[in-house]
Formats: structure tokens, sequence, C-alpha cells
């Protein structure tokens, strides 16, 4: 009888004991880390976002290619890891598989560059095949942290509110409210015509002005379109309309016709997106439309390049001072030295950074295909445009067979990829964030051609939508 007494009071030591107590705090621990990492989780591709806006810098200054690591790159990589550790290998896979031509081309790509590095031995220049590997991370980085369509949709949301802060940094650096140590310089106000611009001319932040344009253009283009249903990509109207102000602020201070032309496309895309939002179209029309608007588009900008240097547009060039309508002239002699070392060396190209030592002024060709095209020659040239070609096509033929949220963010994608194209026309861009998270997201909704994630079944083939609303 005192032996059946006394085992409970046994269990009850054991139960409190030191071991027990420090097994039990254990599981809270991890059960409440485990619902902290979540809500990261749930944040990361948000972060991620805008960490890229906010990850400006300059390849290339006074002639020379910068050898620092770039910021986006130790970024890119830890969100990477982030989203290998939440099932990260398996979309980028699947990815792979839906879009295998679009990976093999930039792969492609990189592997010209290597190998024409060793051809025309010019080692000192490979920060360039540095430059297309980290792009590759970038994307792969992209595609990895969108685990579906509410993950890209976060994604974009980073990138506008990123965006927004570079235009506020804009705003104050042109007010003079305070000296930022890191911001770009002051310059004074240009003229556009009849109008002098009545605040003095800044980026804000030191990078290029066609890289803060694409940005800028992609958060106005995400800003207009998330009206777009009952579930937007921003819900609070008046937040939408702040960020909306401050953005487009933001490029009207930095007075660069470059930006303007982005800025003007961006919203122009947008109105047409949201004529067309709920428009049906059958599957087969989907493709056949994605390939004849991409290479419609494609055409015009060859058209436009040509008519521009035969006949430059008086109320582009004249536009600022003498010394920057001299600029545009350069700009247009240099496209036609281009193609001069092209006919020399079609195949092979001339070889990075030769231009520079060929060309009178020691610049480059302000025009980022043209300069691939004769840098690299045919080898080179070819997969890198049909790379390109293929990621408008995905995002328009994924504008057209979506619906909802998904059709919403493939229009900002698609809108995205052309802004790109555009300031592509007019700059010496080479290694593009922005436009490497774009890739990333654009081949991360068609990994299965359901973004949602509803089955395939569930689709009604005549309808031309891939996914439920």
């Amino acid at each position: 009888m005192m032996a059946q007494l006394g085992q409970p009071r046994q269990t009850s030591v054991r139960q409190g004991s030191v071991p027990s107590r420090l097994r039990a705090q254990a599981a809270l621990f991890a059960r409440r880390l485990s619902a902290m990492l979540d809500r990261i989780w749930e944040q990361l591709s948000f972060v991620f976002g805008f960490l890229v806006a906010l990850s400006v810098f300059r390849l290339m200054r006074f002639g020379r290619l910068l050898t620092v690591l770039p910021p986006i790159v130790p970024i890119s990589l830890g969100f990477l890891l982030l989203a290998l550790l939440k099932g990260g290998l398996v979309r980028i896979t699947t990815a792979w598989r839906a879009n295998a031509a679009i990976f093999w081309l930039y792969l492609i790509t990189l592997g010209a560059e290597v190998f024409l590095m060793l051809y025309h031995d010019n080692w000192s220049n490979w920060p360039w095949v540095a430059g297309r590997g980290a792009f590759f991370v970038v994307f792969l980085a992209a595609v990895a942290v969108a685990e579906d369509v509410k993950a890209a949709a976060s994604t974009l949301k980073g990138l506008t509110c990123g965006t927004a802060v570079l235009g506020l940094l804009a705003i104050v650096q042109a007010s003079r409210i305070v000296d930022l140590p890191f911001a770009a310089e002051i310059y004074p106000a240009r003229q556009y015509g009849p109008i002098q611009m009545p605040f003095p001319s800044t980026l804000g932040i030191d990078t290029t002005p066609d890289k803060l344009g694409i940005r800028f253009g992609l958060a106005l283009s995400t800003l207009v379109l998330s009206s777009w249903g009952r579930e937007r990509i921003f819900r609070s109207s008046g937040w939408r309309a702040v960020l909306a102000v401050v953005v487009t602020l933001g490029a009207l201070i930095t007075q660069q016709r470059g930006v303007y032309l982005e800025v003007c496309l961006a919203v122009a895309l947008s109105l047409c997106f949201l004529l067309l939002k709920d428009r049906p179209v059958a599957r087969s029309a989907s493709t056949q439309g994605s390939w004849f608007v991409a290479l419609l588009f494609a055409v015009s900008l060859v058209v436009a390049n040509v008519v521009f240097a035969l006949a430059p547009p008086r109320w582009i060039v004249d536009v600022g001072s003498a010394r920057s309508v001299e600029n545009v002239s350069i700009r247009i002699d240099a496209l036609a030295t281009g193609w001069r070392l092209f006919k020399q060396a079609p195949l092979l190209g001339i070889g990075r950074g030769r231009f520079m030592d060929v060309f009178y002024l020691r610049t480059s060709i302000h025009n980022h295909f043209w300069d691939h095209l004769v840098s690299t020659g045919l080898v080179g040239g070819i997969p890198y445009l049909l790379f390109h070609l293929l990621i408008l096509v995905s995002a328009l033929r994924l504008f057209a067979r979506s619906r909802g949220i998904t059709k919403a963010v493939a229009s900002v994608l698609s809108a995205s990829v052309l802004i790109t194209y555009l300031a592509y026309q007019f700059a010496p861009l080479f290694f593009v964030a922005t436009f490497a998270v774009t890739c990333g997201l654009v081949v991360a909704l068609n990994r299965d051609e359901c973004p949602m994630g509803q089955p395939l079944a569930s689709v009604e083939p005549d309808t031309g939508g891939d996914c439920g609303a």
C-alpha cells in the first residue's frame, strides 16, 4: 500500500525534473523558431525584391571595368541558399524542364563569353564573364524564391518599394534638405524646348540613369496595374498613390531623356494591358500573338535605330546643353563605326572592350544588343538575342493565358521586359539585376503553365486560361 501511494509522487518528481523541463523548453523554442522562420519565409520574396532595387552600382567608370564585387551577388546567393532550404531546388529543376530553351541559351551565351575571351586573348576583361555568371545567380535566386504567383507579386512589391526609396533620395538631394554622403551629383536644371525645369537635376544615388529608369518603369507599371480586380499586388489604394507620387517625382528630377522615355512607355503599356485584361485568348492564338508582338517589337527597334542614325529627330537631339547635343552625335558615329567593325569580324566579333581602342573618342556603343553583337559576333550574339526574344514571348504568353492576379503579375513582367529592351537601345548596360529578377519571375510562373497551383485538368481548353480565377 505504501509503495502504491509513493509511486505517483515519484512520477511527479520525474516529470518536474530539470531534464524534462529543458526538453519542454527546447520543444517550445523549436516551435517558436519554426513559426518565426515561416513568417520570415512569407516575407522573403518582398525583402529580396526590396534589396535588389536598392543594390545599385556602376559597372563602368572612366572607361575601365570595376573589379569590386557588386552587392547584389552576395545578396542573391544568400536568398538562393534560404530558398533551397524551402524546396527551391525543386522549383529550379521544374522551371528548367519547362523552360529548357531559355536556360540553355543563356548557358551557351556564358560559354561563348568564356571561349571568346580565350580566343581574343583579352584576360583583362574577365569581369564581363563574371557579370554573365552574376546575372545567372540573380536569375536562379528569383526562380527559387518565387514559390507561387503570390510570392512573385510580393517580389514586385519589394522592387516597387525599394524604387520608391531611390525616388525619395532624389527628392531629398534635389531639395538640399540634407547632404547625403552616397548621393549623386547635382546639376543645373535642364530645358526641354520651351519648358525650363524648376528644380535641379540629380539621380539621388550614384548609379546610371538607364538602370534607374528601368526601376522607375517597373514600379509605375506595378502601381498602375495593382488596381486589377479583387486580388491586387498592392491592396491599399492610398499607399499606392503615395508610392506613385514619390516614384514619378524621382523620375522627373533625373531630367534624363532615357528615363523619361522608359517611364512614358511604362504608363502607355500599363494602360494597354488594362484595356486587354478581360479579353479571352485561345491557347494557339496566345502563342501566335505573343510571337507576333515580340517580333514586331524587335523589328520596330531595329528600324528605329536605323532611322535615328540617318535622320535623328531634332526634338530629342536638341534637348539640353551643347555638350549634350554633341554627345548624341557621338553615339550615332559609334553605331556606324560598329557596323564597319562587325563586317570585318562577323563570326567571332572583335572582342570585349576592343571598341574603345578603335573608336576615336574612346567610348562604347550606346546600344546593349549592338555592342554585344559587335564584340562577340554571331557566335555570341545569336543565342543572346534568342534568349531575350524567348523571355518576351514567355511573358506575353503568360499574360494572354492567365487570369486574376496571375494576369496582373504577367502584365507587369511583360511591361518590364519591354521597358528594359527600350533602355538597351541607348545605353551600354551590361548587368541589370532588376532585369535578371524579371526573367526569373517569368520563368518561374511558366514552370507548369499553372502558377496558382491548380491541376491542369481543371483548365478549360476553350477559354484561353490556364488556371481558374
